[in-house]
């Protein structure tokens, strides 16, 4: 290798070794300005953040102030009720209240034009309590009302079923076998669904009347499910407030016009609904 050729490789390395270095330097300052950018907008997304929540918080304030009841919270009285007359106690707060006001809950049945006097009992500060007594089959709405040297009103609202509504039921599943268009055999699964407040308002009994085409009758027993046959589906039942009862009818004496599912509560009520061949997924709308 000549004189020249050396000096000419030693160029070409020394260029390359300088190029690296220079695209290190710059890869190093492109992180750099990368990671500050990064860093950034992350700081401005936080800022905003906290400033959208500061404005949330404080139209929230405002519609505090605005409203006169600031919370309001029914709970069942389970001991004192019964099917006829459920009672619930009603709590609720105040934002302001007029000194040696007069506090009185008013409700009635839906339509009425009499309202039902509850006396107020002032708990602790604005806070108060009061007592309904409601017929389980009726809808009613109720409204706040104070009297001192003025005399103050809140909106007439309705009082929602959810705390005295018996369970909902659900066909969830099953199977029929047909032969030459007649029914064979049916297998179904009704849900109950739900938390039942009241204990009238447990199902005591659930059975199925099968219609015939020549004018008989067959009853048979709906049985409910007990945890050790559900298996793996025990954890989801449970933790969605879920009982299961099934009916299983392996043969039938005759053609089948129709079968109806019985359900009887503990106060005494009996509801019914057909289930063949109404083909109808939630049966719920039937049992209310």
């Amino acid at each position: 290798m000549t004189k020249t050729e050396k000096i000419l490789i030693g160029l070409l390395t020394g260029s390359i070794v300088l190029n690296l270095l220079l695209y290190m330097n710059l890869s190093n300052s492109l992180q750099e300005q990368i990671q500050m950018n990064s860093n950034n907008t992350h700081s401005q997304i936080n800022s905003l953040s906290g400033e959208f929540n500061d404005i949330r918080n404080q139209i929230q304030e405002i519609n505090n102030e605005d409203q006169w009841i600031t919370s309001e919270e029914f709970t069942p009285d389970v001991e004192n009720s019964t099917p006829e007359q459920l009672q619930f106690d009603m709590e609720w707060s105040f934002s302001e209240l007029e000194e040696d006001s007069e506090v009185t809950l008013l409700y009635r049945e839906e339509g009425s034009g009499d309202w039902i006097e509850a006396p107020a009992e002032q708990l602790q500060g604005l806070n108060f309590r009061a007592q309904l007594k409601l017929s389980p089959e009726k809808d009613y709405e109720y409204q706040i009302y104070s009297e001192g040297e003025t005399i103050k009103s809140g909106e007439a609202q309705r009082i929602t079923k959810h705390n005295n509504r018996r369970s909902d039921l659900i066909l969830s599943g099953g199977e029929t076998t047909q032969s030459n268009g007649q029914l064979q055999s049916l297998h179904k699964d009704i849900e109950e669904h739900g938390e039942v407040v009241f204990p009238f308002h447990e199902i005591e009994n659930m059975f199925a009347t099968i219609h015939y085409q020549d004018g008989s009758k067959e009853e048979i027993d709906v049985v409910k499910v007990g945890d050790s046959e559900m298996e793996h589906e025990t954890e989801f039942y449970k933790e969605n407030n879920i009982r299961v009862w099934s009916l299983f009818i392996d043969s039938f004496d005759g053609e089948v016009d129709s079968i109806i599912l019985n359900v009887e509560y503990a106060d005494g009520k009996v509801k019914d609904a057909e289930i063949y061949p109404e083909e109808t997924e939630f049966i719920v709308k039937f049992m209310k």
